[in-house]
């Protein structure tokens, strides 16, 4: 079985669906009768499959070995004509028109969004098997050639069959794959090229699981599909890496066909829009892998602070006759840790960004162009940003060329939710269904420990141990909370910190996902306090320390006036009107409330103390919104069980209140 290759990316399994090509489609020669031999057309010859293809739907996938059973004419014919590229989301009318009667019904899938048993969340809720069909004319001068299927994506598994072989399967998310078709094409006979798509979860683990939520399209060949003609060997891969800090480039090239002794690769480098070569040379070609060595060419590393992005071209040469050449973009940069610190191109670097989770609200679905990518990540940029992590999903080409342009740093998690033994046994942890605690310095001396009963606390799993030294008691100062009725008979009263607010935790990091717990954003308005204290109108760096572990008030539910100092923005998934800094009008009184935490060896908290001190003793303490003592009471006795967070990924969970 054929292994398809993948260039440049790794990619995660996903479910898939099978497309069945079985369209005419005849390598003929043009009105001027152009011959399609090596010797009138140039190599490499690209021909395009885009277009319609012979369509049938089955509900479920059949095995025989490794391949999909192909669907049998008198139960399944090919009724429809499909468009590729393209989703099944993209074609309801056609999707319905392939369909036999008595599957209809499954177009309204009945399990869907019942509790977490989803399967889908797309068009609407079809899950099985889709067969694409096309008939191709191959000439018969192709006996001498290599050929090769480009597929550039297929949602979600997918064969490739010729002439009935299993040509080699694709299980991916969002990446382009090619298989060589050699070994199974028939030169001058028409011959039947049959993509299998299929949407019906085939493994248990991984992110498969939740692919769902992430990605809402059901299924379909999205991209491109078309043939390469190369001479008798092509150019498989292309890996180009820096050594030597920048200062080298190694090069590896995979060569796939027949090597004879005169075949060689001629590289150039280029500058990203083509009018500038760096470089160029010649390597010959010894192996199937050739690796050589060249300098870098005054090209400069790639960082994100300069995205410096150039190209690439390779040709694979018989004596002077082309053979196959590939093109590609090329960024040079190294990347180090050391010293509990990152260094991107022997340079320190912070990695400054958020958990991307996939979420697009307009559409559900991940776009496929470049440029709505280039829209967000300049968004982020603006902000800050220069690295994202991709949580539960693996970006797209689109995704990866526009944060190459931009200069963002991309993390792509591994598959998780394989099965595993948990090595933190209950029995570690626990005595007699008891959770046990210790405290303990350094050096393994135990100063207290304990049992703390579970069923008090909920459900406890697991309690680390934290090392500290040893703690001595100096004293202890006792006093009284100020009443909260001194603001209604004149005073000014200032408070820091959480009590006795109904406070939620903020979080320094923001996130731009659909957890129901964080911030996605900050807001600083133009008022006295903050008039003094250096801001871009958000909370950057000099608030780490204040918003990380500190608290903001939630105002859900009462009637007081929200016009706060500093905002803390909820998750969308959440609408909490929550800050960290307001002020309101009590009855004759005023009052000014900060429950941010005021590190007062940090300077910036130390300053910003000041600020409201000195603020609230001023004449400009003046607070436009106002509020009766009732309604500060009625805010104070808030519960927090009512807009405590129940944590979830899902939009449509069913549990949420």
């Amino acid at each position: 079985m054929n292994i398809p290759i993948c260039r440049r990316f790794a990619h995660a399994l996903i479910p898939a669906i099978f497309l069945s090509i079985t369209m005419m489609v005849q390598v003929a020669r043009s009105a001027d009768a152009q011959d399609n031999s090596s010797s009138a057309v140039g190599l490499p010859l690209t021909i395009s499959l885009d277009g319609e293809w012979d369509f049938v739907y089955k509900p479920e996938l059949s095995m025989s070995g490794s391949a999909p059973q192909l669907p049998v004419e008198q139960d399944y014919a090919y009724r429809v004509k499909m468009t590729v590229p393209g989703y099944w989301d993209d074609n309801h009318e056609k999707i319905k028109a392939a369909l036999p009667m008595w599957t209809a019904a499954r177009l309204y899938f009945p399990n869907f969004r019942k509790g977490w048993s989803r399967d889908t969340t797309a068009c609407p809720n079809l899950l099985g098997v889709g067969f694409y069909k096309k008939m191709i004319d191959i000439p018969a001068d192709w006996k001498s050639r290599s050929v090769t299927l480009y597929v550039g994506g297929a949602r979600r598994y997918a064969w490739v069959l010729l002439n009935g072989e299993l040509v080699g399967n694709m299980a991916c998310y969002f990446l382009p794959y090619e298989f060589s078709l050699d070994k199974w094409i028939k030169p001058g006979h028409v011959n039947e090229l049959i993509i299998v798509v299929s949407n019906l979860r085939l493994e248990t683990s991984g992110y498969d699981a939740d692919t769902a939520y992430a990605y809402g399209l059901a299924a379909g060949p999205y991209r491109p599909v078309s043939l390469k003609i190369s001479g008798t060997a092509r150019i498989a891969d292309c890996y180009i890496r820096p050594l030597e800090d920048n200062k080298k480039l190694s090069w590896s090239v995979e060569i796939d066909g027949d090597i004879v002794q005169n075949v060689s690769l001629a590289w150039r480098i280029k500058s990203l829009d083509g009018r500038v070569t760096l470089g160029k040379g010649i390597s010959a070609v010894e192996d199937k892998t050739t690796v050589w060595t060249t300098d870098t060419f005054g090209m400069k590393p790639w960082s994100d602070n300069y995205p410096n992005l150039y190209n690439v071209e390779v040709t694979l040469k018989d004596g002077g006759q082309t053979l196959d050449s590939i093109s590609q973009r090329f960024g040079m940069r190294t990347v180090k840790a050391a010293n509990r610190k990152l260094y991107l191109n022997g340079r320190p670097v912070m990695l400054r960004g958020t958990c991307e989770c996939a979420y697009y609200p307009e559409t559900t679905n991940p776009p496929m162009d470049v440029e709505s990518y280039r829209f967000m990540i300049r968004r982020l940029k603006e902000t800050g940003f220069n690295y994202l992590k991709l949580h539960t999903h693996v970006p797209s080409e689109e995704y990866m060329r526009a944060a190459d342009e931009l200069g963002v740093m991309l993390q792509v998690e591994l598959p998780s939710g394989l099965s595993r033994k948990d090595q933190d046994t209950k029995e570690k942890w626990t005595t007699d269904g008891k959770a046990a605690w210790r405290l303990v310095d350094s050096g393994g001396k135990v100063y207290a420990k304990g049992v703390l009963p579970a069923g008090e606390y909920g459900t406890l799993y697991k309690m680390q141990e934290y090392y500290m030294g040893r703690i001595t008691l100096v004293g202890a100062v006792e006093f009284t909370v100020p009443e909260l009725t001194r603001p209604a008979n004149g005073g000014s009263v200032v408070l820091l910190g959480t009590e006795p607010f109904p406070t939620l935790r903020t979080y320094f990091s923001t996130t731009t996902t659909g957890r129901a717990e964080g911030n996605v954003a900050t807001v600083i308005v133009d008022h006295p306090v903050m008039r003094g204290f250096p801001h871009d109108g958000w909370c950057d760096w000099q608030f780490y320390s204040m918003l990380e572990g500190g608290s903001a008030v939630v105002f859900n539910d009462v009637d007081i006036p929200f016009e706060p100092v500093v905002e803390v923005v909820s998750s969308f998934k959440y609408i909490r009107k929550q800050s960290s800094l307001f002020e309101l009008a009590v009855g004759k009184g005023k009052l000014i409330v900060c429950t941010m935490k005021l590190d007062l060896s940090d300077p910036a908290s130390a300053y910003l103390l000041d600020r409201v001190l000195s603020y609230a003793e001023s004449e400009e303490f003046k607070p436009s919104q106002r509020a009766s003592a009732r309604e500060l009471l009625r805010l104070l006795g808030a519960d927090l069980g009512e807009i405590s967070i129940h944590e979830t990924d899902y939009a449509d969970d069913p549990q949420r209140r």
